[in-house]
C-alpha cells in the first residue's frame, strides 16, 4: 500500500506536470568551471603551484560549498570542472543566473581575480605581475 502510494505521489508532483509543460527537466550549471594558463606578466614563464580558488555565486547558491582550490600544473595550467545537477524546472520562471570568481595566488606576484558566467570558460592566459615590479 505504501509503495503504491509512494508511485502515485511521484507521478503526481513530476510527470504530470513535465507532460502538461509546466515543469521539465533541467540540467542546470550551479557552478562555472574555468581552464587556463598561469604566467608571469614580464617572462611569459608558466607559473607552477600557483593556487587557483573557484568561488560559485549566484541565486541559492552559498559560496561556502562552492569553494574549488587547486595548484597549477608544471607549465602553469589548470582545469576547474563545472558543478552541474538535474532539477524540475517550473514555468515560466527563470533559472537562478549563475557566476563565479577566480582568483589566483602566487608567491611573490600580486593576486589576479576574474568572474565567469559561462559552464565552462577558457581564461586562456592568466599573467600576473611580480610584486617587487
Amino acid at each position: 500500500m505504501f509503495v503504491k502510494h509512494l508511485v502515485t505521489t511521484i507521478f503526481v508532483l513530476l510527470v504530470v506536470p513535465t507532460l502538461t509543460g509546466c515543469a521539465i527537466p533541467y540540467h542546470e550549471t550551479q557552478t562555472p568551471g574555468a581552464k587556463g594558463t598561469v604566467v608571469d606578466a614580464r617572462t611569459g614563464a608558466p607559473i607552477s603551484g600557483a593556487v587557483v580558488t573557484l568561488l560559485g555565486y549566484g541565486y541559492g547558491s552559498p559560496p561556502e560549498n562552492d569553494v574549488f582550490d587547486l595548484r597549477t600544473a608544471a607549465d602553469g595550467r589548470f582545469e576547474i570542472p563545472p558543478k552541474q545537477r538535474w532539477i524540475i524546472y517550473i514555468v515560466p520562471s527563470d533559472p537562478p543566473p549563475r557566476w563565479a570568481k577566480v582568483k589566483v595566488r602566487a608567491n611573490g606576484y600580486v593576486d589576479v581575480e576574474r568572474e565567469i558566467y559561462k559552464s565552462m570558460t577558457d581564461l586562456r592566459i592568466i599573467p600576473m605581475t611580480r610584486t617587487d615590479q
